[in-house]
């Protein structure tokens, strides 16, 4: 995957110079890199919410008031909504988070919903943007 990184983002960003916005969208291959990292070890380890109202899900009656824990490293690393969960590929989000996984909310690093990460765009950007430079100027290899 590094050589295939380093091809990308030496097309796009040619010269070593700073990658600029408008170039973060040809660079598909350093998004699913960053998606597929996300995945396998998102940022935070748990969400919890409190219930505002009685709600039914499934056959479970989820009191008000009641706190909610959900777990992303769990959700990510479930075979009911990734196909092999436990591998590291960042091809399956080629075609984009929608076609990655079974479920709209099977991908959340940043939460979801109301109280999602009000940093995310930025946080996604800025993360685009250092792994472009961090492969522009340094020889990574992966250890044997």
């Amino acid at each position: 995957w590094i050589d295939k990184l380093r091809e990308e983002v030496d097309r796009v960003v040619p010269g070593k110079r700073a990658p600029v916005y408008s170039d973060l969208i040809d660079l598909p291959l350093v998004n699913a890199v960053l998606m597929e990292t996300l995945r396998v070890l998102p940022p935070a380890a748990n969400v919890v919410r409190s219930c505002v109202e009685d709600v039914m899900i499934g056959p479970y009656l989820i009191k008000k008031g009641t706190t909610v824990r959900v777990s992303p490293y769990c959700i990510h690393h479930s075979e009911k909504y990734w196909e092999s969960p436990e591998q590291w590929n960042p091809q399956r989000f080629a075609d984009g988070l929608r076609d990655a996984t079974t479920h709209k909310l099977a991908f959340l690093p940043f939460s979801a919903g109301k109280a999602n990460c009000v940093g995310r765009n930025f946080a996604l950007l800025e993360a685009k943007v250092m792994l472009t430079m961090i492969i522009q100027k340094l020889d990574l290899q992966l250890s044997k």
